[in-house]
């Protein structure tokens, strides 16, 4: 039994009073508790934006547009909030095509097309590129414990912000093989989020889904996957603080078909993050971006923030 005059000082517990000044504080306006920042794509925040200390999953069956979409939102917040960003992108390759890949969401225009930028569209980005983009060597870190060193080292001398594994698939298991999918994910998981909260940065994982994916009744074009479709279950479930599927449900049917589903399976922190649920948005063959209720970041001009007024 606890004696009254010891509830002050209990070891390892926290109470009420030690945390309401926080809270009459950011009710009046004068202190904030935890904010999650824009992606800079105002009718997308309704659904997500970036809080530090945590990990957000992109999956998605391939070709459907996940890394796309990746670079896409940490370009945004590359440009509009001078975020540093170090990616582990082994599917990526030579590395030339991840900086041409960004390059062509920033510029609009395929530096591999027949609407290249020319050369004052590129300088405009010189300077994001050169201080805000870092790319793993793909080749010298392939194990887990490797990236995380090189994004230590990234965070210590550039200050990043955000770090990019793309995809899991790629990471060499070494001495972990003998271990169960769902128990290394687990282990993965557990050092990424602590990596996440000690430096106060966005961590993202990219994931393919296993081999079997469901058909709809037609036949023909695939069904959004779920957690239960990646290796390793439900553990990304429980275990990411945000989980977003990127599926294009008409790619077999009809391939040029710009329509994509972003699905955001699990929001952890609804009232800050965002409410979750789909998003049907478009993809911009042309300009590699993404759309939504028509409109398309450029990059150029600052977008303007919509009001959020949340269902609670």
């Amino acid at each position: 039994m606890i004696k009254e005059k010891d509830i002050q000082g209990v070891k390892d517990y926290l109470y009420y009073h030690q945390v309401r000044g926080d809270i009459l504080q950011y009710l009046d306006g004068t202190k904030e508790l935890v904010k999650a920042e824009t992606t800079h794509w105002p009718a997308y925040d309704e659904h997500f934006k970036w809080l530090r200390t945590e990990i957000t999953g992109f999956a998605g069956i391939p070709s459907h547009g996940k890394s796309k979409m990746v670079i896409f939102l940490s370009a945004l917040k590359m440009v509009y909030a001078n975020w540093k960003v170090a990616i582990y992108s082994p599917e990526t390759s030579p590395p030339v095509f991840l900086f041409t890949n960004y390059l062509h969401t920033l510029t609009g225009r395929a530096v591999f097309g027949s609407h290249k930028p020319d050369k004052a569209d590129v300088k405009k980005f010189d300077d994001v590129l050169s201080n805000n983009l870092f790319l793993c060597d793909p080749e010298r870190m392939p194990t887990f414990k490797g990236i995380m060193e090189r994004f230590r080292q990234a965070y210590e001398y550039h200050g990043c912000d955000m770090f990019i594994i793309d995809p899991f698939n790629c990471l060499d298991r070494e001495w972990e093989m003998s271990k169960r999918d769902d128990h290394y994910v687990g282990d993965f998981l557990d050092h990424y989020k602590d990596f996440a909260k000690h430096t106060n940065t966005c961590c993202v994982v990219v994931m393919h889904p296993k081999a079997s994916i469901k058909v709809k009744k037609d036949g023909f074009d695939y069904e959004c996957p779920n957690a239960y479709d990646m290796a390793g279950g439900a553990m990304w479930h429980n275990k990411l603080d945000n989980l977003v599927f990127v599926h294009r449900p008409y790619i077999v049917t009809d391939f040029k078909n710009s329509s994509v589903l972003i699905r955001h399976a699990k929001i952890k922190k609804k009232e800050i993050v965002g409410v979750g649920g789909d998003a049907d948005v478009d993809f911009n063959y042309k300009t590699n971006r993404y759309s939504y209720n028509d409109v398309e970041p450029d990059f150029v001009n600052e977008p303007i923030e919509a009001k959020q007024e949340l269902p609670f």
